[in-house]
């Protein structure tokens, strides 16, 4: 399975860190990629992450994490823009 076709049977948009993001894919594929690869197949689709503060528990402190945060409609314009056709 292409990293692309993982995205697109799995997600409409994206609103996850990278590492539940990462743990995701790594589960679902046979042979998966490591996540510096998958960092820059994101960067190449032009998918950006941002640094975001979380909250986490049980302490609720406050940590960053690198996010992904990819709406459905940029999502969409990302696949269309390199030339990946939305399979039904």
């Amino acid at each position: 399975m292409y990293f692309y076709e993982y995205i697109q049977s799995n997600y409409s948009s994206i609103y996850e860190t990278f590492t539940d993001f990462y743990n995701k894919y790594a589960y679902a594929v046979n042979y998966p990629l490591n996540k510096n690869h998958i960092s820059r197949l994101l960067t190449a689709l032009g998918l950006k992450t941002i640094m975001k503060k979380i909250n986490t528990p049980p302490d609720n402190k406050s940590r960053s994490c690198v996010f992904l945060n990819v709406p459905e409609d940029k999502l969409s314009e990302t696949f269309k823009k390199n030339g990946i056709q939305k399979f039904v």
